[in-house]
C-alpha cells in the first residue's frame, strides 16, 4: 500500500469512523458527508504536492 489513504481515493466517514473507497458524497452505512481530504495541516500539503 503506497501513499496515503486520501491518494488512493479513500474517504472517511466521521461517524463510522471508517475510511471506504466508495465513489458517492454520502456515507453508504449511515448517511453522513464523507470526508475526501485531510484535516491536519501537514497532510494537506503532502496531498497537494503529490497531486
Amino acid at each position: 500500500m503506497e501513499g496515503g489513504r486520501y491518494e488512493q481515493g479513500q474517504k472517511r466517514c466521521p461517524q463510522c469512523e471508517l475510511f471506504v473507497k466508495w465513489e458517492g458524497l454520502w456515507c453508504p452505512c449511515c448517511g453522513r458527508l464523507l470526508r475526501s481530504k485531510p484535516r491536519a495541516k501537514k497532510l494537506k500539503h503532502g496531498l497537494r504536492r503529490v497531486k
